[in-house]
């Protein structure tokens, strides 16, 4: 599954996915969030030089008209395969998304791939995962503060293989 809340962007997404003729795919044109709702994001067209485009959630405005988009919660989805990663690249929404795919993590145990540019928000989430046996691990780069979360009982397991294939031990 790929959501994307912006129109223009999940345009692009089908096109990229019908152009790599990908069919283990499914694109939706959705947000995610701890709850239902309604939100409004700005026109691209405007903000098209930042990826912040959060303007309403949870009916709080911040000052900008733009698309409406349903919010749903992962745990919702009714995902029948096993989950083995969860990127969330969500501008300030992580812990929100965290929140609403609780049972999704406690059931499949998923690694997850945390990008983060506004750590005030997401050590909540980063603590939940650290609770729920979640090792944590930063992962800087040029802009913005990325997170590897890897279930504990898997992290013993792929640091022997990295160990193993890499001959670097992490």
């Amino acid at each position: 599954f790929a959501l994307e809340p912006q129109f223009f962007i999940y345009m692009q997404l089908c096109g990229n996915i019908f152009l790599n003729k990908k069919t283990n795919i499914v694109p939706m044109n959705l947000a995610v969030g701890a709850v239902n709702s309604l939100i409004t994001l700005n026109n691209i067209e405007k903000y098209y030089d930042s990826n912040r485009m959060l303007v309403n959630f949870a009916g709080v405005s911040k000052g900008f008209e733009g698309e409406q988009v349903q919010t749903i919660k992962l745990d919702e989805l009714n995902i029948n395969n096993h989950i083995t990663l969860l990127k969330i690249d969500v501008e300030g929404m992580e812990y929100e998304v965290v929140m609403g795919a609780k049972k999704m993590i406690e059931k499949h145990k998923p690694s997850i791939f945390i990008d983060i540019n506004n750590i005030s928000k997401t050590e909540v989430a980063i603590e939940f995962l650290k609770e729920n046996d979640y090792i944590v691990r930063k992962i800087n780069n040029f802009y913005a503060d990325d997170y590897l979360c890897i279930q504990k009982e898997k992290y013993k397991t792929l640091e022997d293989q990295l160990n193993t294939i890499l001959g670097v031990e992490i």
